[in-house]
């Protein structure tokens, strides 16, 4: 063999032991586990088709349902606003699980890591057909409290996930609800205008008065006044008031209705207008509200509106 010859031999045995090398790599059990581990448990282009989902909650089930473009939670069987924030969020977490590590490929294990449908927690997606997607399981907590085991209804496998999605599994009813009173866009800045009216017992302390504000901006600077006199009213103090206005954030939705309005809050923005919310005592510690026009009503602790009407002179 010339020398030639012994060359290009050399150099094909080399090229051949790298690419053997480099497929042992790419292929050896721990790449393709590793590659495996981060693959999606589901088709997360499939998110855009879910309508509606049924999940676990403290207290039995959560029905949650688009209607109309927007998200609606079921409750005494009437439908409320659902917050498009967490469910958004709660989809989000679901669609991005992977298959982190198998831990069964067998249902008789299921037992084992409380995956049975009689011991997990679930959530039901279904389409705009009302045909079943997929429903996930969630089992109890992995070693050390990190992660969770879960399974799907779409295979047998069950799998350890590399972290913790059970909080959205053990809330109440009342989680998944929109209770911020007004828009989202709503805080203290966008607030140009108040009147407060209030005639109420709160905690033993009557508190009857009315409050008119308005809010002059000139080169970026602004302060209150009272339009009746124009008088400046003290600025952080309104700006207080303005923030607890736009922060209302209710604890539940109720079929009662607003008979007699102890405290009346009017607002103005350059966005949504003037918007007026009816407040009525309801108990001690809970008053009902409404957004005027609006057709849900809320019920919100005595707390949350002590700071507003405590602050009129």
């Amino acid at each position: 063999m010339t020398f030639k010859n012994k060359i290009i031999s050399l150099s094909s045995a080399v090229a051949v032991l790298t690419l053997i090398y480099v497929l042992g790599a790419v292929f050896s059990p721990e790449k393709l586990q590793d590659k495996k581990s981060k693959e999606k448990l589901f088709d997360i282009a499939q998110m855009e088709n879910v309508s509606s989902f049924t999940v676990s909650i403290t207290d039995g089930l959560a029905e949650i349902e688009k209607i109309d473009g927007k998200w609606m939670l079921k409750s005494e069987n009437t439908m409320y606003p659902a917050s498009e924030y967490k469910i958004e969020n709660f989809l989000d977490s679901v669609y991005n699980l992977t298959k982190f590590q198998i831990v069964s490929d067998d249902e008789k294990y299921w037992e084992k890591f409380d995956l049975t449908e009689e011991k997990a927690k679930s959530v039901k997606l279904k389409n705009s057909n009302s045909e079943e997607l997929f429903t996930l399981y969630l089992g109890k907590s992995g070693p050390g409290e990190r992660g969770e085991y879960i399974r799907s209804s779409m295979s047998d496998e069950a799998y350890l996930t590399d972290g913790s999605i059970k909080r959205y599994f053990y809330k109440d009813l009342n989680y998944w609800s929109q209770l911020r009173v007004l828009p989202e866009d709503v805080d203290s800045a966008s607030i140009t205008a108040m009147n407060i009216k209030a005639d109420v017992n709160v905690n033993g302390e009557m508190f009857s008065g009315h409050l008119n504000l308005v809010k002059e901006d000139a080169d970026g600077n602004y302060e209150w006044y009272y339009p009746e006199n124009n008088e400046k009213f003290q600025r952080s103090k309104a700006d207080t008031i303005a923030n607890n206005i736009s922060s209302l954030v209710a604890d539940k939705y109720v079929e009662d209705k607003i008979t007699e309005k102890d405290v009346v809050i009017q607002i103005e923005t350059e966005k949504h207008g003037k918007q007026i919310i009816d407040i009525q005592k309801k108990s001690d510690n809970d008053f009902l509200l409404n957004v005027r026009g609006e057709k849900y009503t809320f019920q919100i602790n005595q707390y949350k509106i002590h700071r507003i009407i405590s602050r009129i002179d």
